[in-house]
């Protein structure tokens, strides 16, 4: 099976779950790509995270009936994505995806096990300020928001998150595009990964009936947590490939 085919399955994954439990399309497909086809990330995962995101939104769109939840959050994630775009390597060190890793597999092991951050006022936007850089980074702006976030009604749950994603990748896409553009290898990549999103769809969108809406904000939590063990093995087989 070639990278291409592997990094579409991957996205098909993803989308899928970002679907059905409102949460892990970059968690997922991000640590996926790195292995498989590491050029993907950060930049053409970004592009491709807009019309997943447009999907999910209008899939959910009655839960948006009152309001959005995550301005707080906003706030704080788009400077802190705009300012991370403009001093992100292009390619990420060993060290960054090992400590972006162990992060991941740190912060969603503690909530997964009933830990819970103090609800005060500069919680919501200390998760901004981390999320918007994580978008930036891997494009994966997911956990800090997953970690704060809670709402027990499924539809607001994954219509509020699939909104805030949006507004975070449109804000890093568009000032990477006035940084530096966005060449025509990422562009390429980006096309390879579309027919992933095509074939995630419906079957995301037959899952979200399945799956209880206690169950959203842990399956989110989960998968972050396995997302950061694929960056972990990620940055120690890039160690052994450097000796």
């Amino acid at each position: 099976m070639t990278s291409a085919l592997l990094a579409a399955v991957a996205v098909a994954v993803a989308v899928a779950i970002q679907l059905a439990s409102g949460s892990g399309f970059g968690l997922l497909a991000a640590p996926l790509l790195l292995l498989v086809e590491p050029d993907a990330v950060p930049v053409p995962l970004l592009l491709v995270t807009v019309p997943v995101m447009l999907v999910a939104a209008w899939q959910d769109r009655s839960g948006l009936a009152g309001g959005f939840e995550l301005g707080r959050v906003v706030a704080t994630a788009v400077p802190a994505a705009v300012l991370t775009a403009a001093v992100a390597p292009q390619v990420l060190a060993p060290a960054t995806v090992l400590a972006l890793g162990v992060l991941e597999v740190v912060v969603a092991g503690a909530a997964l096990t009933g830990w819970r951050c103090a609800d005060v006022p500069v919680v919501a936007p200390a998760a901004g300020l981390a999320s918007g850089a994580l978008a930036a980074l891997v494009a994966t702006p997911g956990l800090p928001v997953l970690v704060v976030y809670r709402n027990p009604a499924p539809a607001a749950y994954r219509a509020n998150l699939a909104v805030y994603y949006l507004v975070i990748t449109v804000a890093s896409i568009s000032f990477i595009q006035g940084l530096r553009g966005i060449g025509p290898d990422a562009l390429a990549a980006t096309a390879r990964l579309l027919p992933g999103v095509v074939a995630g769809w419906p079957l995301g969108a037959w899952l979200a009936g399945l799956v209880p809406g206690r169950q959203l904000r842990p399956a989110g939590l989960t998968l972050a947590a396995l997302a950061g063990v694929a960056l972990i093995l990620k940055a120690a087989a890039s160690c052994d490939r450097g000796r």
